[in-house]
């Protein structure tokens, strides 16, 4: 398990400098071969409105790129892409070790993608539904 960790960690953009730094060696690192949903994609298909998004460091659940953004539906939406399909699946699994438990969340994998969705008490079944449909049926 740990060397695994070890070869997806190795698979990433190295790190340089501070934070900073880090979050943008990640945006240029973006995956750009085949079809992978992207957090834009899933804002534009849900048909909510959504606050600009804002990027987190992908590399913490072994990801190139990570992003969030709050819809006023009351659902925070993150997405995070990665290498390749088996990292986004391991990644998951980084992400429910850390998140699992939080009332409202649920994660998805598709492709090289993951998608984790973090419903407000006052969140409606159908907004939740219509963020996982735009990540699973692009």
């Amino acid at each position: 398990m740990a060397r695994q960790r070890q070869r997806d960690v190795e698979a990433l953009p190295p790190t340089v400098g501070g934070l900073p730094e880090m979050l943008e060696a990640e945006r240029g690192h973006r995956p750009t071969q085949g079809v992978t949903p992207t957090l834009e994609a899933v804002m534009a298909r849900s048909g909510l409105t959504f606050e600009a998004p804002t990027q987190s460091l992908g590399r913490t659940v072994l990801a190139l790129y990570c992003a969030s953004a709050s819809s006023s539906a009351g659902v925070t939406v993150t997405v995070c892409e990665f290498p390749g399909v088996e990292q986004a699946r391991r990644g998951l699994g980084e992400v429910t070790a850390v998140r699992g438990q939080t009332t409202g969340w649920q994660a998805h994998v598709s492709q090289q993608s993951t998608l984790e969705v973090v419903a407000r008490s006052d969140a409606s079944k159908e907004s939740v539904q219509r963020v996982v449909d735009a990540f699973l049926k692009p």
